[in-house]
């Protein structure tokens, strides 16, 4: 990973790069790669929600993208909100999230494709992750 959480605080051309991990355990035929990075926003008051990403992919010859999913109970489960595959800096996608929210909102991309031998080490920028009521 290059980059911290301040890198995403404005649209500034400042990124959050993260990149995936190959997996250790077995024979190398059995081997995949795999990304999961969360960010976590607390609504102080109860609102509706949208969530917005400015984020592209590094480029893949394997398939894989990005998923950009949210829990509203502290990760016990996942929806996604939109998929990132745009190799474009100025991909910017944007989810209404369901109902009135406060409290804690987690946020987290994972990656698409983590089957058996497909090693390619794909990587993910973030440029702007917000949450606009």
């Amino acid at each position: 990973m290059s980059g911290t959480f301040t890198n995403t605080q404005t649209d500034n051309g400042s990124v959050e790069s993260i990149t995936e991990r190959e997996s250790s355990a077995g024979a190398k035929s059995t081997h995949y790669t795999y990304l999961e990075h969360r960010w976590t926003f607390t609504l102080a008051s109860s609102q509706t929600v949208t969530l917005y990403a400015n984020a592209w992919s590094g480029g893949s010859t394997d398939g894989d993208t990005f998923d950009f999913q949210y829990s509203l109970n502290g990760g016990g489960n996942w929806t996604t909100a939109f998929n990132v595959s745009s190799t474009s800096s100025s991909n910017v996608q944007s989810f209404a999230i369901p109902g009135v929210q406060s409290g804690t909102i987690m946020v987290r991309v994972i990656d698409t494709n983590r089957a058996a031998g497909h090693r390619e080490k794909n990587k993910v920028s973030i440029d702007h992750l917000y949450l606009k009521p």
